[in-house]
């Protein structure tokens, strides 16, 4: 049969090597693009791996970090500080504790104790405002554990807050029915002179805090991705965050780029078939972290004959057969000069781009044909490639204004991009305000606390309202108490960064301001009547575009209103922040006020005991003299009783004789 293959013509030679190394050729092509197909989803499903770890760990990072800045800002409020001093519970305090347990939705369990350790205040109900049983922490004594003896040491807790480990807190566990998993936050309680004088303690629910971030990275894998799963170790490699149980009880053996091994009480979990991210934790500002891991694992794609052999690839191989057989000749000569070296000019470019490289595809002259066709998709592949890479550049530069041009619906990759800056962004700008937020109490903490006259206080106070909030002017009333009408009197005014002298008095329910002492309720308008208020500098004078007034009060008690004026419109976030603002300065204006009362009865309590004391010595003297004259009175009664037994004496003598 070889020597009748070799007598055949040339043509028919050609013709039968052709065929056949075309068909090899097919083959090999079909088995290269495959294989290329399979190796470029795990580079994709590895990046995917990798994104996803890092997300995790940043969010499970930054929301440590808010719970670290929560626990200094709970130790640092004056309702804290006053229970901590007096070494009792207001019932203000009691309701705060649990207003923020159902307000932060995260926190288990939320107790402040003393100096000694005794457990003053926790809360009695839980996120859903549901009762709980939490009267066995209330007296408790927690001097012996050691995040008491850190807060309450010299040194304090670095950053300001002591934080835990993962770990399973047993009043939670007895409270609520579980294992009591989570993270522990706290933070020590001073007064005005710095000394340690309790402290504040938050028990961060695990399923809140952790599960739910992991388990949202999760579900958004395995919708893609199915037998994708994320778990979370500590620095030992001892997992505490999964959703199969089983793992709970696993370790996970790797260094700081590759995964050994996952050692689980049954069958280790074979990592060859799984593309595997990793990230540690680093952190967030001033929160260290906890040295805690990150792992997503996406089962690795894989060549399979069923792949190969697919019917549309048989197919496909068949019908090339068929046409190459009988135009064998020509094809080989096309084939050899215009399609040989152009396949191997896309299969390199296919590998450099299987490699993550970003290559620059020239164009292709016979960019007609399917080969040409296939340049051109492999040219806008790797201009998208590129245009990716420059995107996730911008993002990880910090710019989040960023454009990823020429974006269409069906781009999965780039929509995710996308979706990930649109969620750091809106991340960034939570951040931005609550830092901004966070700040402003701190900030008009230190202004209450400063050692300053009351004029003075009252001038920093609405200063400060007004160049924070980014207003243009603003006014702070406070009721007369002496007037038994308790007018609103102007006590300071603020505007376009001046001290303004202005004397005004208002009464109860008279225009807006006396509307708002009367309601107790915060007003906000963006349309305000004309010639209400004029914002005046030194180009004229205008309307405002917003107007917020905001009632002073101190459990229930009306102490005064703020009335800030601006020409922008106050945000939401802007209102709630001013309305937490208002509580401090009320707090602290009601001490003060107290302070004075409580000077003012003791000058004249001290009065009293002078004008006492001036008459017990007045009467101290009468005694004296009544005494003087009770003893009078009984030395001439003896000497009248003298006289008259002589009498009688005398008498009877004359009578006898």
């Amino acid at each position: 049969m070889i020597r009748n293959f070799f007598k055949r013509s040339a043509f028919a030679k050609v013709s039968v090597i052709t065929i056949g190394m075309l068909t090899l050729v097919l083959a090999c092509l079909f088995y290269y693009l495959t294989y290329n197909e399979v190796a470029s989803n795990n580079v994709s499903k590895k990046v995917t791996a990798n994104l996803t770890a890092q997300s995790v760990m940043e969010k499970v990072d930054r929301n440590f970090y808010e719970r670290f800045g929560d626990v200094q800002a709970f130790a640092f409020n004056r309702l804290a500080v006053q229970t901590a001093e007096k070494d009792s519970v207001a019932p203000a305090m009691q309701q705060f504790v649990n207003t923020m347990t159902a307000y932060y939705v995260l926190y288990d369990l939320m107790m402040l104790c003393d100096r000694n350790g005794k457990v003053l205040v926790v809360n009695t109900k839980n996120k859903n405002g549901e009762p709980i049983n939490s009267g066995s922490v209330l007296h408790s004594n927690v001097s012996e554990e050691s995040w008491f003896k850190i807060c309450t040491s010299p040194a304090g807790p670095k950053g300001g807050a002591w934080f835990s480990d993962f770990i399973l807190n047993k009043n939670v566990a007895n409270i609520y029915g579980t294992n009591g998993s989570g993270m522990a936050f706290a933070a020590p309680v001073r007064n005005d002179l710095g000394e340690v004088i309790g402290v504040w303690y938050n028990f961060a629910s695990w399923q809140e805090v952790t599960e739910g971030i992991r388990e949202e990275a999760e579900d958004n894998l395995l919708k893609e991705h199915e037998g994708s799963f994320v778990v979370m170790t500590r620095q030992n490699g001892e997992i505490i965050s999964a959703r199969d149980k089983e793992l709970m009880q696993a370790k996970v053996v790797a260094d700081s780029a590759h995964v050994s091994s996952v050692q689980t009480p049954n069958d280790d979990i074979n990592v060859a078939h799984f593309n595997i991210g990793q990230a540690e934790s680093y952190g967030a500002y001033t929160f260290e972290g906890k040295d805690w891991r990150t792992y997503v694992f996406i089962p690795r794609s894989t060549v399979s004959w069923s792949a190969f052999f697919s019917r549309e690839n048989f197919t496909a191989v068949l019908v090339c057969l068929v046409v190459i057989s009988i135009i064998a000749f020509f094809v080989f000569q096309f084939f050899r000069r215009n399609i040989i070296q152009r396949l191997h000019t896309i299969r390199d470019i296919q590998y450099k781009l299987s490699q993550g490289e970003v290559v620059r595809i020239l164009e292709d002259d016979q960019n007609e044909d399917e080969i040409g066709q296939m340049a051109a998709s492999l040219g806008q592949l790797a201009k998208s490639v590129q245009l990716k890479s420059t995107f996730a550049d911008e993002i990880a530069k910090g710019n989040l204004s960023a454009e990823l041009p020429e974006l269409n619906t069906n781009d999965v990759l780039g929509n995710s991009l996308v979706n990930m800056r649109n969620q750091l962004s809106v991340t960034a700008e939570g951040e931005k305000q609550r830092k901004w937020t966070t700040e402003g109490l701190a900030k008009i903490g230190d202004i209450l606390h400063a050692n300053q006259s009351t004029d003075e206080l009252y001038y920093n106070i609405i200063k400060f309202v007004v160049t924070y909030s980014r207003s243009n002017q603003g006014g702070l009333f406070l009721i007369n108490e002496e007037d038994d009408n308790r007018p609103l009197d102007l006590v300071a005014c603020y505007a376009y960064e001046k001290k303004k002298f202005m004397t005004k008095k208002i009464e109860q329910g008279q225009g807006l301001i006396g509307q708002c002492a009367l309601e107790g309720q915060t007003i906000h308008l963006t349309e305000i009547p004309n010639h209400y208020i004029s914002i005046t500098s030194g180009l004229g004078g205008a309307n405002p575009n917003s107007l917020i007034l905001l009632p002073l009060k101190v459990n229930g008690t009306l102490l005064g209103v703020i009335e800030v004026a601006s020409f922008h419109k106050f945000l939401p976030f802007e209102i709630t922040f001013l309305e937490k603002l208002t509580e401090s300065i009320a707090a602290s204006i009601g001490s003060i006020r107290m302070n004075d009362r409580t000077r003012e009865m003791v000058g004249q309590l001290q009065q009293q005991t002078e004008e006492m004391k001036s008459q017990e010595e007045e009467m101290r003297q009468n005694m004296e003299e009544l005494s003087a004259t009770q003893e009078e009175m009984l030395r001439k009664e003896q000497e009248y009783l003298s006289r008259i037994r002589a009498l009688e004496s005398t008498s009877s003598f004359v009578t006898e004789e």
